[in-house]
């Protein structure tokens, strides 16, 4: 009955990010999970898979480092646990699995390894400094799919049955667009992204490398799944584990306010101060009517960036 209670608290429309029907078939499984922790009192150990690089770019956000955006995916956690903890005193805690390291190691995105070190160094800053240490915990999962020799080379296989199908299927052509906020689009003039035709891919460059950012990505994550490196390593430490974006057969959660439209990578956040709340935007957007913006900067900042912007 405990673990009823606590996965309906996961239902609650604030934490449930995902569709009720999406995940029936898996819901007992997860009940299951839960009564695995109560019966020795541990917290719920919640996982997922997120929290990628930043990649500045005209598109999205200006910045490497964490910043508002990651605070308030952390305060949204912090949330998730107080209220499991209303009808389960010991919680939940939170596994993180950054998918960082592995896209720059396998080259999925043509990002540095500074800055792919300096997000992730600012992320465990932020949640030191907000008191979620050893509840908010990061898992490289590049030392997980290094104890797989094999990956590397079923990658590439995979990424060669795309090229020879042409890469071109629904799946691939929705991520295409998505693939150019990471793909080091600051080659974008400022003026060509704020034109009306708000496509970035009619540069037929730019599109050519987002698909091959999108095969590259699927190609990765395939692997993953079909070598069962995530289920297999969350499995073995009996996980409840989740989705940050809607899935089909899995439940996911509101990793930040159920408002807020992008994930923290993807744009910057905004507070509108008449009704108090952040949203996430892509800086295109903000750029288009910046008279209606000001930044805040905050103090030990590793960036001349604003951490986040108000608008007036």
């Amino acid at each position: 009955m405990v673990a009823e209670n606590i996965m309906r608290v996961f239902e609650i429309p604030q934490i449930r990010k995902c569709k009720k029907g999406n995940y029936v078939g898996v819901r007992d499984s997860l009940v299951d999970i839960i009564h695995a922790h109560i019966q020795y009192d541990l917290p719920i150990h919640v996982a997922f898979s997120g929290l990628p690089f930043k990649s500045p770019n005209i598109a999205s956000t200006p910045r490497v480092s964490a910043d508002m955006g990651e605070l308030i995916m952390i305060r949204q956690l912090l949330k998730v646990r107080e209220t499991v903890k209303l009808v389960y005193t010991p919680g939940c805690v939170f596994e993180v699995l950054s998918e960082t390291e592995d896209y720059i190691q396998r080259r999925v995105f043509e990002v540095s390894h500074e800055m792919g070190d300096t997000h992730t160094r600012s992320l465990k800053r932020l949640i030191e400094l907000v008191g979620a240490e050893g509840i908010i915990v990061i898992t490289k999962l590049s030392d997980l799919t290094a104890a797989f020799p094999e990956f590397q080379p079923r990658m590439d296989l995979a990424m060669e049955s795309r090229r020879l199908d042409n890469g071109y299927d629904d799946a691939l052509t929705a991520a295409q667009a998505i693939m150019f906020r990471s793909i080091g689009s600051n080659r974008l003039t400022l003026e060509d992204s704020l034109e009306e035709d708000d496509d970035p891919l009619r540069f037929e460059s730019f599109a050519e490398e987002a698909m091959s950012a999108a095969m590259r990505h699927g190609s990765y994550h395939d692997t993953k799944t079909d070598l069962g490196i995530t289920t297999g390593y969350l499995g073995r430490r009996g996980a409840f584990n989740v989705a940050v974006v809607d899935l089909p057969d899995r439940f996911s959660i509101n990793s930040s306010h159920p408002a807020v439209r992008y994930l923290p990578p993807h744009g910057v956040p905004v507070l509108d101060e008449r009704r108090g709340t952040f949203d996430i935007v892509r800086i295109r957007d903000l750029l288009r009517d910046k008279d209606s913006y000001r930044g805040i900067f905050c103090e030990g900042d590793d960036e001349m960036t604003p951490f986040y912007y108000v608008k007036k």
